[in-house]
Formats: structure tokens, C-alpha cells, sequence
């Protein structure tokens, strides 16, 4: 019967989703930044005093364990019976130490818990302020700790338990919060292999985890509270195990949002400068974890190729969000990580020929080693003032089959005089089978390559690096002679403004 109404329900919107394995995947045109079908709704939990390990050492410490949990309902304020149990999602909130906000922070995110529990997730959000009194230590293994008590409680509570379904669970924090999550999975809990990835909005960097587990990050421009780029960085550090085709990862550097405005309410002084309202806020939040939850838990492909950005997401304005996409299941041309470094030579162990580069060099792209890079990476950093190239040989003839992308990540420098201020520049990639035939795409054909976004930004301006993934379907459009089971060369060209100064990193042909 419920199977049934469903299909009424989205009949009538004049689209049918997809029924297998669990509550609902959506295709288009269905829009996931929407209400989903179901009514939200929700309860308070408590699960008395619980210990933690002392952050300032030795032993341990009591605290509340507590919360508030969003389900989907069945009216009579309980939850609606699926005909597959609902996914568990355990959020995590950031350190607000102001009253009224003490004990009421894990409520702070309501509009993303409810927008969640409407498509078909069971969210409990775990109060957090009772390690929020540690300002430094930042009790950020603690918070782990208390994520992962909340999923024990769970388990353990009659009441919901029949409802979750304990093999599908995502863990997503903010702030501390958001770090948190990763400390919860550095904690190597029981239900470890469960945990089908961890999300982070705004996230802090005390502890440098390097967990290997799908994340997905997202970032604002205008961060006055974790201004640091410590988001970059964190993404950086999650490991990819290649071996393992489910572990990818993602980021999102959004122009014009800051810290807070990703709570119901929060406002915080020095991020008054928002250019982005916190409505708008919450309509990326909502859509982004909406989108990313059904990709993760579900391996729903729609959701995937849109959290990877290859489809648009439907918006209700014109933002400007700019992507980071890992896929683990890759052959790497060039990851620019060789030691010691070479710029002539690639990952691959081909030749690299660079054309008109000028001062080509591997290098970290940290804060260390120039001021507006954020990333625990390697790439390689060069300008140019006359039409130039990268040209990478692989080494050998490639089969690609199976393959759907050619992918770089690149980032205009900041504050370069190479770079013409405030602007888009572009850039040309080739392809070329062993029989010299070739394809050429324009980096527009795919996304904007901007301009590190500088309007009234808090804190140290950030070069970001965004993925651009150019379909293999497109090279063979262009030039249908393209051999796809023996390609030769990829290539990079600066050949369409006149100057610019750049970073390249993890040039690869992708799943």
C-alpha cells in the first residue's frame, strides 16, 4: 500500500523514481533541495550520563548524552514503517559558546535534519556542548566519541532500532563538529565497515586525520570563523584506497558563504560580510548532503554524476560553487608527487613536454610555500606569456575502455600579475590515440575556470583547485577517429589569453 501511494505521490508531480533497496531514489527532473515525500518529524533523546576520555588527560570525564532525532512520520508521532528500514544519519554540530546556544546548539541545523528525515533518513543529532567548555584542547577526539555513543544508543533503543537500517549510515558534522565526524571513524568502531562515508560542512583541522572514507566537504568563501583553509586540508588528507572502487571523495568552495549561516540561526561578528543570505545558505546545505546521502548509501548514480558536478544541480539563483572530485577507480598520468621531483617525467613514467611554460616546478601547494595556497598536495606551479603546453606520453598505449573521463585540477594564482585580475581564464586539453589522431576540448566546455573570488573574503584569500572532468564521449564526438583502447598523449594547452599563472594537479583518466 505504501509502495503504491508513492508512485501516486510522484505521479502526480509528473516523475517516477526509482524503487530499489531502499526508500526512494530520485532521478530527474526531480530537484533534491525540495521537501521529500515524507512528513517530518521529531523526538528528544536521552541517554543519561555517559564518559568520555579527558581532554586535558588522565581518565576520563561524565557527561550528558542527549539529543533530538528527525524520522520520517506517521502522523500519530511516530515513525512511518518502510518497506525497507530508513538509513542513519548522525550529525554532529560546531562549538557556539553562547548562551542562549549552550545546549541547544544540536538543534541548530533543523532545516538540513528535517529537510533530511523528509527523504527517508533517520537523523539524530547529538548534543555536543558538553565538550564544548574545551576551547584548547579543542576535545575534538571527544566529540568522536560521543557520535559513536549515539549510534551504540541507537542500537540499543527498541524504540527506534526496528526502524534504522544499521548498515547504511553516514556520519555529517559542522565546524569542530565536522571534524569530529573523522574523529569518529579514527575510533575504528564496530559498525566501521557500515559507515558508508563522512560529511563535513566548514570543518576544523586540530587533530590532521587522514582516514581512508568517502567525505564530501564544503566550504565558504567567506568563513570568518574557520578561515584558514583548514576545510582544504582536511579533504586533502582523506585517504582514497584505490583498490576499493566505493572510496571518493568531493569538496565544494562556495562564493559568498561564510561560517554560521549554515545554522538555523547563529550569527557571528566578523561574518557579516556574507554575500550569500542564509535562506541561500540552507538551500545549497539542504541540496548538496540530500544529493550526496542518496549517492552514498544507495550507490544511486544520478545522485553521483550531480554530486560530481557533471549535471547541473538545479538552483534557484546563480551561484557560483566550485568542485573537487577524487574517484578512486583512475589510471593517475600525473600526480606531480614523484620524489625527488621532476616536471619531465610523470607518474606514468613518461615523458613530460613543457612548451613555453615559464619557471615550471613541482612543489607542495601549501600556505608554507606560497600565501594563497591551502592544499596538502603536490602539483606543479608555472606561468606563462606565450602560447604553452603540458604534454604528458604515457608511456605506453592505453586501452581506456571502461573509462569515462579525462580529468585535471587546476587553480588560478592569486594576486599574479600573469593573471588578469577578477577574471576567467581558459585553457585547451587534447587528447591523442597512437595513430596521432586527436581531440580538443575547451575547458568551458565543462565549468569556468575563475578567479580566486576576493570580495570582502575574511581571512586569507584562498587559491582553490577545481576539478575539471572532460567526457572521453566528447573527445570521440569531436574526432570520431579517436582509439580509445590506445591512447598515447594527453595534453594541456595555455594557448587562448595572453598570460596567466597557475597550479596543475592529478592529471588522470577517470571512471
Amino acid at each position: 500500500m505504501l509502495r503504491a501511494l508513492w508512485i501516486l505521490v510522484f505521479v502526480a508531480l509528473g516523475t517516477l523514481p526509482v524503487l530499489a533497496q531502499g526508500p526512494l531514489l530520485p532521478t530527474q527532473p526531480w530537484v533534491l533541495r525540495d521537501p521529500g515525500p515524507f512528513t517530518p518529524a521529531s523526538a528528544d533523546w536521552n541517554n543519561g550520563n555517559t564518559t568520555v576520555t579527558n581532554p586535558t588527560g588522565g581518565g576520563t570525564i561524565s557527561v550528558q548524552h542527549f539529543g533530538v532525532v528527525w524520522y520520517p512520520s506517521n502522523g500519530q508521532g511516530g515513525v512511518l514503517p518502510g518497506p525497507t528500514p530508513y538509513p542513519l544519519i548522525v550529525f554532529a554540530h560546531g562549538r557556539f559558546h553562547t548562551a542562549p546556544f549552550i545546549g541547544q546548539n544540536h538543534k541548530q541545523a533543523t532545516y538540513l535534519l528535517q529537510h533530511l528525515a523528509s527523504w527517508g533518513f533517520m537523523v539524530a543529532s547529538v548534543n555536543l556542548d558538553v565538550v564544548g567548555q574545551f576551547g584548547n584542547p579543542a576535545a575534538i577526539p571527544q566529540r568522536g566519541e560521543l557520535i559513536n555513543k549515539t549510534v551504540q544508543y541507537f542500537l540499543g533503543n527498541g524504540t527506534y532500532n526496528g526502524f534504522i537500517d544499521f548498515s547504511r549510515i553516514l556520519y555529517i558534522g559542522h565546524s569542530r563538529g565536522g571534524e569530529g565526524v573523522f574523529a569518529a571513524v579514527q575510533q575504528n568502531p564496530a559498525w566501521l565497515g557500515s559507515i558508508r562515508g563522512v560529511g563535513a560542512i566548514a570543518p576544523t583541522n586540530f587533530q590532521v586525520y587522514g582516514v581512508a572514507i568517502p567525505c564530501f566537504v564544503i566550504y565558504g568563501s567567506q568563513d570568518g570563523d574557520v578561515n584558514n583553509g583548514w576545510p582544504i586540508q582536511l579533504y586533502d588528507q582523506t585517504q582514497s584506497a584505490a583498490s576499493q572502487s566505493t572510496i571518493l571523495k568531493g569538496f565544494r568552495y562556495i562564493e559568498g558563504a561564510n561560517h554560521f549561516y549554515f545554522t538555523d540561526s547563529i550569527t557571528f561578528g566578523s561574518e557579516t560580510n556574507a554575500q550569500l543570505t542564509r535562506a541561500q545558505h540552507h538551500e545549497i546545505s539542504r541540496t548538496l548532503w540530500a544529493t550526496w546521502a542518496f549517492a552514498m548509501l544507495y550507490s544511486d548514480r544520478p545522485s553521483l554524476v550531480r554530486i560530481a558536478g557533471d549535471t547541473e544541480i538545479q538552483w534557484s539563483a546563480a551561484f557560483k560553487i566550485h568542485r573537487i572530485f577524487y574517484h578512486p577507480r583512475r589510471i593517475t598520468v600525473d600526480d606531480f608527487e614523484q620524489l625527488p621531483a621532476n616536471t619531465g617525467r610523470n607518474t606514468l613514467g613518461g615523458i613530460n613536454t613543457l612548451t613555453g611554460l615559464v619557471s615550471p616546478v613541482e612543489n607542495t601547494l601549501s600556505s608554507a610555500i606560497a600565501s594563497s595556497y591551502f592544499h596538502k598536495t603536490r602539483g606543479m606551479n608555472a606561468r606563462w606569456a606565450t602560447p604553452a603546453k603540458y604534454e604528458a606520453d604515457l608511456a605506453a598505449d592505453l586501452d581506456v575502455t571502461g573509462y569515462n573521463y579525462v580529468t585535471a585540477n587546476l587553480l588560478q594564482r592569486y594576486q599574479s600579475a600573469s593573471n588578469p585580475a577578477g577574471a576567467a581564464q581558459r585553457f585547451h586539453i587534447s587528447v591523442t590515440d597512437a595513430l596521432g589522431n586527436q581531440a580538443t576540448l575547451d575547458n568551458t566546455d565543462v565549468s569556468v575556470w575563475p578567479y580566486p573570488f576576493t570580495a570582502g573574503a575574511n581571512g586569507p584569500i584562498k587559491s582553490v583547485l577545481k576539478t575539471f572532468r572532460f567526457p572521453l564521449s566528447a573527445f570521440t564526438t569531436v574526432n570520431p577517429s579517436i582509439q580509445i583502447t590506445s591512447l598515447r598523449k594527453v595534453r594541456v594547452d595555455f594557448d587562448i589569453t595572453s598570460t596567466g599563472e597557475f597550479a596543475i594537479d592529478d592529471v588522470a583518466i577517470t571512471q
